[in-house]
């Protein structure tokens, strides 16, 4: 199994019409929160050595920074003008070719296909299901480039296959099973497409656990005794693992543990700038979500500060050592008639609370609104779970204000300062510790907010308190 960058190009293949598709741009559909192009593009940071679009219209890709943007050379040939190319002008031995059609990323499979590809010493490599190929999701030496631009103007049949038999082919044999097969589904008509939403939706509802059951407890109130069924929260200990190595553990809600990892990675310092998450995949049968980062050897030099959560629940609370983010000068907001407007709403909003009494709450505002808003049993959870729905969306978070049902307490703090928020508002009170935190690293720390009044504690600027 290959976990490390290659001497391999990795290159989409965003070309194609779309007819059938109504003229939708393959490679920008959304199947989940991020389109095609962009899983493709965050995954391929980690294992090649570059990422290589090929397309005709490339003003449709500027916005993606760090990645090379080439034309067909020979044009309206399909497929295999864009796989020649790449070939052309890949700066790696190979290329790995992704078509754009194909939503389901299997990161197994890919790193299992460039194992098979170095040790087999083929020149193409093409995965099989029983009689189907799928040629575009294939690795191509660019040594073959040469082979390849004689077929093209020596032959009519301009199919990918019609190439296969000028080259040293490996036609890798794989398992059919369901999760291969899910692999290499593409999206070409707009049946195709609602396939694909439903697949993902049945994926994300097969996930989904339930976070509250019903116990027959005795209830005993001003003197009477009575048997009812009590609704109450339930929990699970979800363990953190990278390289198939314990990271950590934390006893949570079952619900959002995606992004409950990922707010916890930023929280901790361990996602940075320089080393983004590629993927996260839930192991169910052991509870343990496994974490994929563009570079997963640096955990083992990283210097851990480590602490237990005060008053919630069982884990660690990792910091990285000297990971905290520099105070930079913001423009960050708010009044005191939007302090109460935004926490009245807040405090509404906690369904499971008020069913349970159970859970603390989370949530991100932009100062006029509530953008996301999560519960859990633990006040830390919460807070990372809010902080991992922005980054899996690809929202900043230091123009947003965080609020919160609990204490805050020196974790609470390094926990928003690692993800660079500079606001916290919450119903309850704050440490001396988490006061002096906020107010060395630049937080406006607001506490006891409730109906019309509040406290603040630190960097009282930000807070307007002229007449609207």
């Amino acid at each position: 199994m290959v976990n490390k960058k290659t001497e391999i190009s990795c290159a989409v293949l965003a070309g194609g019409k779309s007819k059938r598709l109504n003229g939708e741009n393959k490679a920008l559909l959304k199947i989940g929160e991020k389109s095609n192009l962009e899983k493709i593009i965050v995954f391929a940071k980690k294992y090649f050595c570059e990422t290589i679009i090929i397309s005709n219209h490339p003003p449709h890709y500027q916005e993606h920074t760090g990645v090379r943007i080439f034309k067909d050379i020979f044009t309206d040939i399909g497929p295999l003008g864009g796989i020649h190319s790449a070939l052309k002008n890949a700066k790696g031995k190979a290329v790995f070719f992704f078509p754009c059609d194909m939503p389901f990323i299997n990161i197994e499979l890919v790193e299992n296909e460039i194992a098979e590809f170095i040790k087999s010493k083929c020149e193409i490599i093409v995965p099989k299901i029983k009689d189907f190929y799928e040629p575009l999701h294939s690795i191509y030496s660019v040594s073959v480039i040469d082979k390849l631009e004689k077929h093209i103007k020596n032959t009519t049949d301009l199919s990918v296959r019609s190439f296969f038999p000028k080259a040293n082919v490996n036609f890798w044999e794989l398992k059919d099973n369901e999760v291969n097969r899910k692999s290499f589904i593409n999206i070409n008509t707009m049946h195709d497409l609602h396939k694909a939403l439903e697949l993902h939706k049945t994926k994300m509802e097969s996930n989904k656990m339930e976070i509250s059951s019903f116990k027959n407890i005795i209830k005993y109130r001003n003197s009477v005794r009575s048997e009812i069924k009590d609704q109450v929260v339930n929990e699970m200990i979800l363990n953190l693992a990278i390289n198939y190595k314990n990271l950590s553990f934390m006893t949570c809600s079952p619900e959002y543990l995606e992004e409950l990892t990922a707010g916890y990675l930023i929280t901790s310092g361990i996602i940075s700038e320089s080393n983004g998450l590629v993927a996260l995949k839930y192991e169910e049968s052991k509870n343990i979500m496994h974490i994929d980062l563009e570079d997963n050897s640096v955990i083992k030099d990283m210097i851990f500060s480590k602490l237990k959560p005060v008053g919630c629940g069982a884990g660690t609370l990792l910091f990285v050592q000297n990971g905290l983010k520099p105070f930079i000068s913001d423009k960050i907001s708010i009044t005191k008639e939007k302090i109460s407007e935004i926490m009245n709403e807040f405090n509404k909003s906690s369904e499971l609370f008020l069913a349970t009494g159970g859970v603390h709450s989370a949530a991100i505002s932009d100062g006029n609104s509530i953008l996301v808003m999560r519960e859990d049993i633990g006040r830390h959870n919460a807070i990372d779970k809010v902080i991992g729905n922005m980054y899996l969306t690809r929202n900043s978070l230091n123009d947003k204000i965080i609020l919160t049902s609990g204490r805050i307490s020196s974790e609470i703090v390094l926990k928003i300062i690692y993800a660079g928020i500079r606001m916290i508002i919450s119903r309850s009170a704050p440490t001396q510790k988490a006061i002096e935190l906020a107010e060395e690293n630049g937080i406006t720390l607001i506490g006891f907010a409730r109906s019309t009044n509040f406290n603040i504690y630190s960097h009282f600027e930000r807070v307007n308190f002229e007449l609207m």
